[in-house]
């Protein structure tokens, strides 16, 4: 008998001491609810941090492409304006609307080989392929430049990163027409481009740059002749 009650007692000894340890692990660990509270805080934070992160970027790469498109504009207008004050504005060409057209020719004696500047400047009609032309292009979405007979073809001055857009245009007064008008008593030429990232799709980075050119010296030798 009693050797069975002792049996007993260190039965009961040993279910206290599991209950004891038990009641220790509970009180350490985590309950259920507690986790997916944490992974949901977790959850939030890691996703509102991506998403600021990604508006970043987006913001970065879009900052990217105005900047590109503006420099380029900046350069191009800068050089056809700088080719028209340093030379003479000698005719247009293209179907004009309200006197804008897509095509320009220059005598410009530093662009040109004396003969072909003496013959773009004095005879333009005939002579046009002897004179810098610069050409819209909407079609393509680029602009073209050729410098008299130095040029076997036209060459693109904008590169592919960009695209040209069709309000883009030389304003001239001059009489519309389908073929090239020479143009002698206009001192003032605006120029308009317009132009977006070629990658862009929404349109994001569309710039339109204008510019008024006043010719420093207007040849005459067309003046009653339109």
């Amino acid at each position: 008998m009693f050797f069975v009650k002792n049996k007993i007692k260190k039965i009961l000894s040993k279910i206290k001491l599991v209950t004891k340890k038990q009641e220790k692990c509970s009180f350490s660990a985590f309950t259920i609810i507690e986790l997916l509270t944490a992974i949901a805080v977790f959850t939030l934070v890691v996703t509102a941090v991506l998403g600021i992160y990604t508006v970043t970027i987006q913001k970065h790469f879009q900052a990217q492409k105005i900047q590109t498109v503006d420099e380029e504009l900046r350069y191009v207008i800068e050089v056809i304006a700088r080719d028209i004050k340093d030379g003479y504005l000698v005719g247009v060409e293209g179907t004009g609307s309200n006197y804008k057209y897509p095509t320009i020719y220059i005598a410009n004696k530093n662009k040109l080989t004396d003969e072909d500047y003496n013959n773009c400047l004095i005879n333009p009609l005939s002579n046009k392929d002897k004179c810098v032309k610069y050409k819209i292009d909407t079609s393509n979405k680029y602009i073209l430049v050729k410098y008299g007979s130095k040029d076997s073809s036209e060459v693109r001055l904008t590169s592919p990163k960009i695209t040209i857009l069709s309000n883009s245009w030389f304003l001239v007064a001059a009489k519309p027409t389908s073929s090239l008008v020479p143009v002698a008593d206009s001192p003032l030429i605006t120029i308009q481009i317009a132009a977006q990232a070629s990658n862009d799709q929404e349109g994001a980075s569309k710039i339109e740059l204008r510019t008024t050119v006043n010719q420093t010296e207007v040849v005459n030798y067309y003046q009653g002749s339109l």
